[in-house]
Order: C-alpha cells, then sequence, then structure tokens
C-alpha cells in the first residue's frame, strides 16, 4: 500500500487496515464502492498521525488510538441503548470495554466498523461514496466536509505516481 505523504514510515498498518475492512464485509457490513484501505490509513493519518496512543486535544472528548475511537462510538457498535433507551447499531457488534479501545488492532477494528455504520446513515445529500461516510465518521455538518476533503487529499497525493 503507497505511504500517506509525511509517514513514508507507517506501513505496519497496512495489513490489520486490510483485514478488518475484508473481515467487516465478510460479515455483511456495507461500505461504499470507493472505500478503500489506503483511504482508511489517510483518515488515520488525518485522526492521530499514526500515534497508537494518541488522545484528544478537546478535554471533553474521549477520542483515543489511531482512530480516535470515543466512548460513544464503542457503546453504539457493541449495540447499548442510549439515554433514551434507543440502539443505534443493531447487527455486526462489536463488544469491547473502552480501556480496549486504546489497542491498534481493536481501534481499528472499530473504526473500520464505525466507516460502515456511517455508511448506512449517510444522508442523501452527502451521496453514496466514501466522501460521505467520512463526513460522517468526524460529524454530518460543514466541519466534517471539510474533515473528510482534508482525508481525500492525502489518499489522492498518496495514489499519484512519485
Amino acid at each position: 500500500m503507497p505511504a500517506i505523504e509525511d509517514y513514508e514510515t507507517e506501513s505496519g498498518y497496512d495489513a490489520p487496515i486490510q483485514f478488518w475492512l475484508d473481515y467487516w464485509k465478510e460479515q455483511g457490513v456495507k461500505f461504499p464502492a470507493d472505500l478503500d484501505p489506503l483511504m482508511i490509513k489517510a483518515l488515520i493519518s488525518v485522526e492521530s498521525s499514526f500515534d497508537p496512543k494518541a488522545r484528544s486535544k478537546d478535554k471533553k472528548s474521549t477520542a483515543s488510538g489511531l482512530m480516535q475511537v470515543t466512548d460513544q462510538m464503542v457503546r453504539v457498535l457493541g449495540g447499548f441503548p442510549n439515554k433514551k433507551c434507543y440502539i443505534e447499531a443493531r447487527r455486526n457488534l462489536i463488544h469491547v470495554n473502552y480501556e480496549d479501545k486504546l489497542d491498534p488492532l481493536v481501534n481499528i477494528a472499530l473504526g473500520v466498523r464505525l466507516l460502515g455504520h456511517k455508511h448506512s446513515q449517510a444522508p442523501k445529500k452527502y451521496g453514496d461514496g466514501a466522501r460521505a461516510s467520512l463526513i460522517g465518521y468526524h460529524q454530518w455538518n460543514f466541519k466534517g466536509e471539510v474533515y473528510a476533503d482534508e482525508v481525500l487529499k492525502r489518499y489522492r497525493n498518496a495514489k499519484r505516481p512519485k
């Protein structure tokens, strides 16, 4: 897999990214057709600069790890209800504790699964491609669009022949 610009030595996560994308697809999780492992690698570069111990700079956030998984993501992907007793994810659940999300392999498993979940929730105005899933990964608004565009810029730069 090509390197992400400024992160040429970070190929150690290529195999886990590919594994978890393949695994979740085999489990029936739907992903956008244009999502590929390199795009997930670009997302990791934006989220954590490939630092598996990265923590959000926002003191109120519980985001941590390579893909900046939050405690809320752990709850949602585990199929647990929110305060209003609504269960968001009902299939292909992944049950881990909040500390486990710091393990790089678990963090990638959760982050990739979340991309599929966000794909299933994408508002029609964002279309059906990977950009929509990336927007949702961050948040469904203009900030999410800016975020998705940064991930896609890094992705396109990595794909460009050197």
